[in-house]
């Protein structure tokens, strides 16, 4: 409303800003400890941190002192659980690169992460899912302006209130996440998160009021939010440690590729039969996915640990570093 070109600046501005953080971190000589789970808003959830005397054999993830030798006496808190500093002389052994990794071509290492993600069951699984979602959200995004300009009447100024509603969706299940992962099981939440968005989208296509759009948005703010925490958390413990960065690779790859696919189908059927018929098309594909799956994901076999060494013979490659 002000100006065309400041959201722009300002998102500008925000990469500024994150380089300048990005920059500011200090990296020591140590080994490096694992990441937090993706959507986690950086911290490890209760349950993907194993016990270090779990019986599958991979070790619990800790973290670093903070001047990045490892050499720290102080523990520090994620979530609710306790995780030591971590020592090089430990582990740095086990996080170098082997003799194979500077071998081994790049189109191997690649295609190895892709043969753990469609050869582990429940990794194929979340793949799957995720695909589906993503293809369904993607073409109702690329209906969006016109639903929320033609049908609820809402300005091109007020139109991003309705991913706002969302973005403010996301920061509740961000709050609440853990907590409901330590009570309930994740594969039921997760099945909860997934029809709370396609319910929410085919709602939106029965109904084309502005108040149902926000609260739509809003609480598939909430179930997204959740899914993205879990379904990344299950991902990362389904995945051997050392094929950690390839596999995350690989998902992405599959789960970013079909998003311009869903959007330009989305824009077809919007063009050909209206775009309420997007949000009801992809919000009952959604719902009819979690038929499909529901009951592998209540079974909850991603919520057990698994040994890098077991039933993975093509995971010797080489372990992946940064």
């Amino acid at each position: 409303t002000v100006a065309h070109w400041l959201p722009f600046l300002a998102a500008a501005g925000g990469f500024a800003l994150a380089a300048m953080l990005a920059a500011s971190v200090r990296t020591g000589t140590g080994a490096v400890a694992p990441a937090p789970p993706e959507g986690s808003a950086g911290r490890v959830e209760p349950d993907a941190v194993e016990p270090a005397t779990q019986s599958s054999g991979v070790p619990a993830p800790t973290v670093p002192s903070p001047n990045g030798l490892g050499s720290g006496a102080t523990a520090r808190r994620f979530g609710s659980k306790r995780l030591a500093p971590i020592s090089a002389a430990a582990t740095g052994a086990q996080d170098a690169p082997s003799a194979a990794a500077t071998r081994t071509p790049i189109v191997a290492r690649i295609g190895g992460g892709f043969r753990v993600l469609f050869g582990d069951p429940v990794l194929r699984l979340l793949v799957l899912t995720v695909s589906v979602m993503a293809a369904a959200n993607a073409a109702m995004d690329g209906v969006l302006v016109v639903y929320a300009t033609d049908l609820l009447l809402l300005s091109p100024a007020v139109y991003p209130t309705l991913l706002a509603t969302y973005s403010l969706g996301t920061l509740l299940a961000a709050t609440v996440v853990a907590t409901l992962a330590r009570r309930f099981r994740t594969g039921a939440l997760m099945m909860v998160a997934l029809a709370g968005v396609g319910g929410t989208m085919l709602l939106m296509g029965l109904v084309a009021d502005r108040w149902v759009a926000w609260a739509s948005f809003a609480v598939m703010g909430v179930a997204g939010g959740t899914w993205n925490v879990l379904s990344a958390s299950r991902r990362q413990r389904r995945t051997p440690r050392a094929m950690m960065a390839r596999v995350s690779s690989a998902f992405r790859v599959i789960a970013w590729g079909v998003l311009p696919v869903g959007a330009a189908l989305g824009g077809l059927v919007g063009q050909q039969a209206g775009v309420q018929l997007v949000f009801i098309l992809g919000g009952g594909t959604i719902l009819l996915l979690g038929c499909v799956v529901a009951r592998s994901f209540w079974a909850g076999g991603g919520d057990l640990p698994v040994n890098s060494s077991v039933d993975r013979p093509d995971l010797s490659l080489e372990r992946e570093v940064g």
